[in-house]
């Protein structure tokens, strides 16, 4: 009976022992995998914010030319064009003027829309595994027995300057758009 007792008694320690490694190896390799999203998340991130940038500047600085280079062109094409037919008073009627397109700096507004709206994403992203993360770490009893040692992953979040006062105020800061 003495033996029975004891062997129970030892399987159910090893029952026990084996269950405990198991569950902090899992918790240990989920807190890995959450790290290294967070980490590569971050590296995106900022590989998308240089995108993003790289997108929105280089449209308008196309638009930016193509305005320089319509305002410089456009009075010698119409001085030129009716200094040498004066006296055609209808003339102007049958002409074809260039016109100034707006379709770039159309296509530069909706960049700078979808960009920021895609960026936003990512970052929300980045936010919710940060949270995932906090969670695991802090949850009782399991995250606080196996993940102690370790420590909350400081989240980058890019936001407009002044926005954390205006959150520690209250009041919102007034922009002028133009």
């Amino acid at each position: 009976m003495n033996k029975i007792l004891l062997a129970f008694g030892l399987s159910l320690v090893l029952i026990l022992g084996i269950g405990y490694v198991t569950l902090s190896w899992s918790y240990q390799n989920k807190e890995i995998r959450l790290s290294n999203s967070i980490k590569s998340k971050i590296d995106g991130n900022k590989s998308h914010m240089s995108k993003m940038k790289s997108i929105i500047f280089g449209n308008a600085e196309v638009a930016k030319k193509y305005s320089k280079d319509f305002a410089t062109i456009y009075p010698d094409l119409i001085s030129g064009r009716y200094s040498k037919h004066q006296g055609k008073l209808m003339q102007w009627v049958q002409e074809s003027n260039p016109n100034y397109s707006t379709k770039l700096l159309e296509n530069v507004q909706k960049n700078i829309e979808s960009q920021r709206e895609s960026f936003h994403y990512a970052q929300l992203q980045l936010i919710n595994l940060g949270l995932e993360h906090d969670n695991l770490i802090k949850e009782i009893p399991f995250g606080r027995w196996f993940l102690s040692d370790k420590e909350h992953i400081d989240i980058p979040v890019i936001k407009n300057e002044g926005i954390d006062e205006e959150f520690e105020t209250g009041i919102e800061t007034k922009q002028s758009l133009f």
